[in-house]
């Protein structure tokens, strides 16, 4: 079908543009998709998708400044930032570094992917943090039937983690940020309480040593200043509790924002936060937990523990944790 037919079809709907401009972009056909979906703002100007669909076919052009102005009306558009236009514009160099991404479309990416999510990830992405988090605690001698613990999954997707560790659990809770991977986590039948909230602001709520581990598979990746998750972290583990993560590697300094819309964080960056905070590292090691492009993304498992003695998270000084990322990828 050309595109001289549907410009020349007078009756098409707005969705209906919508529909073939993005089968255009699939196929990498970026000046046919940018002119029907200039057609399409003409008729519904204040639809936000729009605007940031064609921000990307610009920023695919190698027009940036074009690009940037798209993604600044998607902005204007939809504050909540469902599509997560403020981490195109931070790529792009457009504004300050970015220490989060935008709650909104974490969530909406999730609930999105949530269906089809354990399939994608094993099978095609060789996903393996899980396991890398168990080896890491069958290691360290951590995990015993004889005596359960205490455990939060944080950000805990579908319940990968958790039909893992449920066995050693005394109790299982799970938080993650998307509904659509709770309903799939509940699925399982592993966790005694599952909560869609967002990890820190629950860790917030609990009361102090609430739990003995708390675990976060593939989750740091989406927060770049890890100084909120460490101070809740340390607060809601017992003394001599255990936090065991994964996170994606950096080899500059601080942490970094990469073109797969996750975090990476240098050794250093995350050295400084385990001092800061107080914890003790019991290990640390390079292991990849997940393929992407069919090449293993580089990664540290890291397992540290709560001191007896550990200072009061409020004493902490919070310099280095506040350290923005320097370079990009």
């Amino acid at each position: 079908m050309s595109l001289e037919w549907h410009n020349s079809s007078g009756n098409l709907t707005a969705d209906r543009r919508y529909d073939y401009a993005m089968a255009y972009m699939q196929a990498g056909e970026y000046c046919a998709a940018l002119d029907l979906l200039e057609q399409t703002a003409d008729i519904v100007p204040n639809w936000p998708v729009l605007h940031f669909r064609m921000g990307e076919i610009y920023s695919h052009m190698g027009n940036p400044e074009k690009a940037m102005a798209c993604f600044r009306e998607y902005l204007r558009l939809d504050e909540a930032d469902t599509l997560g236009a403020i981490i195109k514009l931070s790529l792009l160099g457009a504004v300050a570094d970015i220490e989060t991404l935008p709650s909104h479309y974490v969530e909406t990416l999730f609930d999105q992917y949530a269906p089809r999510f354990d399939k994608a990830l094993v099978e095609t992405l060789d996903y393996r943090a899980p396991q890398l988090i168990f080896e890491m605690m069958q290691t360290l001698i951590c995990l015993s039937l004889e005596n359960p613990q205490r455990i939060l999954d944080l950000g805990c997707g579908t319940g990968l983690m958790g039909e893992v560790v449920f066995p050693y659990a005394a109790w299982l809770d799970g938080v993650d940020l998307s509904a659509g991977m709770i309903a799939q986590a509940e699925t399982k039948n592993v966790y005694n309480n599952l909560t869609a909230m967002d990890g820190t602001a629950y860790m917030a709520e609990k009361d102090s040593q609430s739990y003995d581990v708390v675990l976060a598979a593939d989750v740091l990746v989406y927060i770049g200043d890890l100084s909120g998750v460490f101070e809740q972290v340390i607060r809601v583990l017992q003394q001599g509790g255990l936090f065991v993560f994964t996170c994606q590697k950096w080899n500059g300094e601080g942490f970094v924002l990469g073109t797969d819309h996750r975090f990476s964080h240098s050794r250093d960056y995350l050295s400084g936060m385990i001092k800061q905070y107080g914890w003790e590292c019991l290990h640390c090691c390079e292991q990849s937990s997940r393929n992407d492009g069919g090449k293993p993304v580089e990664g540290f498992v890291v397992a540290l523990r709560r001191p007896n003695d550990v200072m009061d998270v409020t004493e902490v000084n919070p310099a280095f944790s506040r350290k923005a990322f320097s370079h990009r990828q």
